[in-house]
C-alpha cells in the first residue's frame, strides 16, 4: 500500500510538472537499436552488468530539443525488478531523487527514471534548469512510446526498513548476481560463491549495507548462505527465515546497523 501511494503521489506531480512534447519538436540526429549481446557494440565495458539482470533491446538517440542536444538510452529489462536494479546500479547522489516519478534520479546533466520493465537515461549537453526540465520531459515522451505495464515489487521489508526522508533511490539496491551484488557487498562474495540462483534486496546507509532480502530457489542455497553469514559474525548477525507463497526469503540485519 505504501508503495501504491507513492506511485499515485509521483503521477500526480509529473502530471503538475510534466512538459508535453509534440514529435514535431525533436529533431533526431541518430537512432540505434542493440539486441542482446549486440550491446557490446554500444558500450566497451558494463555490458556484463546489463546482460546479468536480463538485458533485451536498447534503443538509443542523439536528438535536438528546444535548442539542445540529449542523449536518450531506453532499456528493455527482462522485468521491472530488473530495470529496477540496474538503475539502482547507476543512481548516486540524486538531487532530488523520486520527485516526479517513483523511482526517478535527477544529476547535473543527467535524468534516470523506471518505467515497468524500461530503465531510461537522459544526458543533456547543458546543465541548466531548463534542460533538466527539457529530459525529464523527453524521459516521459518515451516512456509513453515504449509504453510498459509492468510493475515493480519492491518487498515490503525493505520499503518499511526505509527512514521517514530516505528514498528509494537513494536507499534501495537490487542484485540478481555476482557482477551487482559485488559492488554493495563485495566483502561477503565468497558465502555466495557455491550457489547458484538468487536475487538479493538491499538498504543502503552511510555507504554501507545495513539490511537485505536474499530470495532463493532452493532451501539448501538459503541454508549455506545462512551458515555463512552466521559463521562469519559468529552470532552478531541477526537473520530470519520466511517462506512466503512458495519464496524463500533470508532477511539480515548486518551488524553495521547495530
Amino acid at each position: 500500500m505504501r508503495f501504491l501511494l507513492t506511485i499515485l503521489a509521483s503521477v500526480i506531480v509529473s502530471f503538475i510538472y510534466g512538459q508535453t512534447i509534440n514529435e514535431s519538436e525533436i529533431t533526431v540526429k541518430r537512432e540505434r537499436a542493440f539486441v542482446g549481446e549486440a550491446l557490446y557494440g554500444f558500450m566497451n565495458g558494463g555490458s556484463e552488468l546489463y546482460l546479468e539482470y536480463g538485458f533485451e533491446i536498447l534503443n538509443a538517440y542523439d536528438v535536438s530539443y528546444k535548442g539542445s542536444l540529449y542523449s536518450i538510452e531506453v532499456y528493455k529489462m527482462s522485468s521491472a525488478e530488473s530495470a529496477f536494479g540496474i538503475y539502482s546500479q547507476h543512481t548516486f547522489k540524486c538531487r532530488p531523487a523520486d520527485e516526479y516519478m517513483m523511482p526517478d534520479c535527477s544529476s547535473p546533466g543527467q535524468y534516470q527514471s523506471v518505467s515497468g520493465n524500461l530503465y531510461i537515461s537522459v544526458v543533456s549537453e547543458e546543465r541548466s534548469a531548463g534542460s533538466a526540465e527539457n529530459s525529464r520531459a523527453l524521459a516521459n515522451h518515451y516512456i509513453d512510446i515504449f509504453k510498459s505495464s509492468a510493475t515493480i515489487n519492491i518487498p515490503n521489508g525493505i520499503l518499511n526498513f526505509l527512514l521517514s526522508k530516505e528514498r528509494v533511490s537513494d536507499a534501495v539496491k537490487y542484485a540478481v548476481g555476482p557482477i551487482a551484488l559485488s559492488s554493495s557487498l563485495s566483502g561477503y562474495m565468497h558465502i555466495f560463491n557455491a550457489i547458484g540462483d538468487y536475487s538479493v534486496w538491499m538498504v543502503e546507509r552511510d555507504g554501507a549495507v545495513c539490511y537485505a532480502e536474499i530470495i532463493f530457489r532452493s532451501l539448501s542455497d538459503l541454508e549455506r548462505v545462512k551458515s555463512g553469514f552466521e559463521s562469519l559474525f559468529t552470532g552478531k548477525i541477526g537473520a530470519s527465515v520466511s517462506e512466503d507463497r512458495g519464496q524463500l526469503s533470508l532477511f539480515i540485519r548486518f551488524p553495521a546497523e547495530s
